[in-house]
């Protein structure tokens, strides 16, 4: 069988969206309508009489005390922040990633503006019963980075529908969505001139005709945003680092990883879902598809009391149930108003004798303010003219409106206590109460858009390591406002393993999302300057010690400054630790010595470094000349010992000749002087030589000298 042309998937995704969304519009057309009927009544003047009263020539007034109900919710609902909180939930998540994740958490929302998108939703959600907004992605500037923002859906009532089957409480398990989007004809034809274009919004037997049905204007068409899901396998591995990723997705880094030593230790196959979405009109697919990076559909719908019966799904905010409690108010506001029109005034009764000459006075009673007024006695009618009294309005009408007032408070759970008023002079502790179950009444819309922004929170934690996978650096947003900087998968080698290790990767380890709606964080710093201030009043030593922290939460300007002097002088006198900004202030602020003063002190290191090594020189070649002279002096003393043993023998050749000289007989007195001569000059040059060995002998008393202040040269240093 031959593979299927792109004409022919195309058709296939375009009966499919077709098919489904006329799913979505049998499920829910009903409800919607209502919805949009509770959306009018409450905020569309005049709206609240039906078209049959309109066309009566009778009074219709509207006292719309819904809408201030209605409001009062929605004011309650934004002084008060729901925020988004990860935590590390299993593998190899850690407590800094979490962090890392509502830094990044928090900076989303405040660059997309998301307040505007979850207020408008919960507008529409108070009003209607339903509100949506979606999760999106843009390009940075001009790189190649996606960022991740939040858009809110206007007018979700008519553009979103999601899967009817899913009955989850945020349409988490949808299998498809449609967010719908009108544009004129003339715009989409030129956008895509090779489409056909044709309206999407209307039923499936009517697409051909592009016969209108809801919301559709005739100079318009309506193209769709279709979502789905493609159920896949998935294979799964786990590297040698530690982390968890798609095999698809360890291809495009293999090199890399491969380079870095990183290997696969495990891999199995799970059951997952590919999210990719087509921009379809009637007949054609304009653009797609576009694959989205996470498992969910980015469209993040809130409900407000709603429940399923007969397999059906009932929602509703605060206008529906009391819709007949405000006609009802209207109706005999109305009434009442037009039988005290239609009623007589109250006239002066008078005779004509008693008029008689005053005409002008009593004609003009209703418009002159006269301090006193003229008649004539008449004996037939005794006294001044007399009122009789104008027919009373009647109070079945008055009771009626007070009913349906009271109603009204009753079905809105909105009491006079809530709107700030207290009619009946009531205690405190009966005020505070009736409080409470207004309150009480109105917090399952607050819980609700509690979930749905807990559900945003799982589609950006499911979403972000896949699109922020590579080493970038990011901007995150701490708890009090603070921004900083973060470098995200970047790669360090630990100094223990020897192994590269990827620091601040968003995809090691599983995190769980939760969210809670408290105060926001600029309530938090009042209560926080409340107590303690409470407390330094209460103790001294509280004062003391906490001084930078009223400043600290303090809403005025120079807090931050005086927060910095406190800081100061609280370090100064050791109440506090400087954290690691004072810590680098104090050490830039050190004083800086003189430049010349640097280089003497380094000169005189020089002199000394050279002295110590002149010294060292001299006392080496000093032992080296000491032990030359020892080899020197050996080599004398054995000529000492050499000429002294001469010297003997020549003392002993003396004595010899001496002797002979005396025992001779023959008178040899040349031969005598002869000798004695030569005795003389062996015994000079004995001397002489003796005295040099003895010189010699007084420079090994100098050299032994010298070896002892060397020695204590060698001790000193």
């Amino acid at each position: 069988m031959g593979r299927k042309s792109t004409k022919d998937i195309q058709n296939n995704i375009v009966a499919e969206a077709r098919s489904r969304l006329q799913t979505c519009y049998s499920a829910e057309r009903g409800q919607r309508e209502l919805a949009i009927e509770d959306l009018k009544f409450a905020q569309v003047e005049g709206y609240q009489w039906g078209d049959r009263e309109k066309k009566r020539d009778r009074p219709r007034f509207e006292v719309n005390k819904v809408a201030a109900s209605v409001n009062q919710v929605i004011g309650d609902y934004r002084q008060n922040k729901i925020s988004v909180k990860v935590r590390a939930a299993g593998g190899d998540a850690t407590a800094d990633i979490a962090d890392t994740y509502n830094g990044l958490i928090r900076n989303i929302e405040n660059t997309s503006n998301a307040k505007n998108a979850y207020d408008s939703a919960f507008d529409l959600l108070a009003n209607s019963g339903f509100g949506a907004w979606r999760v999106t992605t843009k390009y940075n500037g001009y790189d190649f980075n996606q960022d991740v923002c939040i858009e809110p859906i206007r007018n979700a009532l008519t553009k979103v529908w999601l899967d009817p089957m899913s009955t989850d409480e945020n349409k988490r398990t949808a299998m498809y969505g449609f967010v719908l989007k009108n544009m004129s004809r003339d715009e989409a034809m030129k956008k895509w001139p090779k489409a056909r274009i044709s309206d999407l919004n209307v039923p499936i037997t009517q697409l051909d005709t592009e016969a209108g049905c809801f919301d559709v204007q005739i100079d318009k068409v309506t193209i769709a945003e279709y979502w789905r899901k493609i159920p896949i396998k998935r294979t799964i591995v786990q590297l040698s680092d530690g982390r968890v990723m798609g095999l698809d997705k360890m291809g495009e880094l293999l090199d890399e990883l491969e380079m870095n030593g990183i290997t696969v230790v495990n891999e199995r196959d799970v059951d997952d879902f590919k999210v990719e979405m087509y921009l379809v009109s009637g007949l054609d697919v304009l653009e797609g598809p576009q694959e989205w990076a996470g498992k969910y559909i980015p469209i993040i719908p809130v409900y407000g009391y709603n429940y399923y019966v007969d397999a059906k799904h009932y929602y509703h905010g605060l206008v529906r149930p009391a819709k007949d409690s405000q006609r009802v108010y209207n109706y005999a506001l109305s009434a009442n108003i037009e039988a005290v029109a239609l009623s007589p005034k109250d006239p002066y009764w008078i005779t004509p004798a008693q008029a008689k000459g005053f005409e002008p006075q009593f004609s003009n009673f209703n418009v002159e303010n006269r301090p006193f007024m003229f008649f004539n006695h008449d004996p037939d009618n005794m006294g001044p003219p007399k009122r009789t009294g104008a027919p009373s309005v009647q109070s079945a009408l008055v009771q009626t409106m007070q009913q349906a007032e009271m109603d009204m408070q009753a079905v809105t759970g909105r009491f006079a206590a809530n709107m700030q008023q207290n009619p009946s002079n009531e205690s405190g502790r009966a005020i505070l109460a009736q409080q409470q179950q207004g309150d009480m009444a109105t917090q399952t819309l607050t819980d609700n858009m509690v979930k749905a922004i807990q559900f945003t929170g799982e589609v950006l934690v499911d979403v972000l390591p896949k699109l922020y996978d590579a080493e970038r650096q990011v901007r995150v947003i701490k708890e009090d406002g603070e921004d900083e900087f973060v470098l995200l998968n970047s790669t360090m080698i630990d100094t223990q393993t020897g192994q590269p290790v990827i620091m601040n990767d968003l995809s090691q380890g599983q995190y769980d999302v939760m969210a809670d709606a408290g105060p926001s964080y600029q309530s938090k710093r009042t209560e926080a300057v409340n107590a303690l201030t409470t407390l330094a009043a209460q103790d001294p030593e509280m004062a003391a010690i906490s001084s930078d922290l009223i400043a600290k939460n303090l809403d005025f300007p120079f807090s931050n400054e005086l927060t910095e002097r406190l800081r100061k002088r609280m370090i100064g006198s050791g109440i506090i630790e400087p954290n690691e900004k004072e810590q680098e202030e104090m050490a830039a602020n050190q004083p800086q010595p003189d430049p010349m003063a640097i280089l003497q002190q380094q000169l005189l290191v020089e002199r000394e470094r050279l002295t110590n090594q002149q010294m060292q020189a001299n006392i080496q070649a000093t032992m080296s000349n000491a032990n030359n002279f020892d080899a020197a002096s050996q080599e004398k003393m054995a000529k000492v010992e050499k000429t002294m043993m001469d010297t003997q023998k020549v003392l002993m050749d003396m004595q010899k000749i001496m002797q002979d000289i005396a025992s001779s007989k023959t008178d040899q007195t040349n031969t005598e002087a002869d000798t004695l001569n030569k005795l003389k000059e062996a015994t000079t040059q004995t001397m002489k030589e003796g005295e040099a060995l003895m010189v010699s002998g007084e420079g090994m008393e100098v050299r032994e000298d010298q070896l002892d202040l060397i020695e204590g040269q060698i001790s000193e240093q």
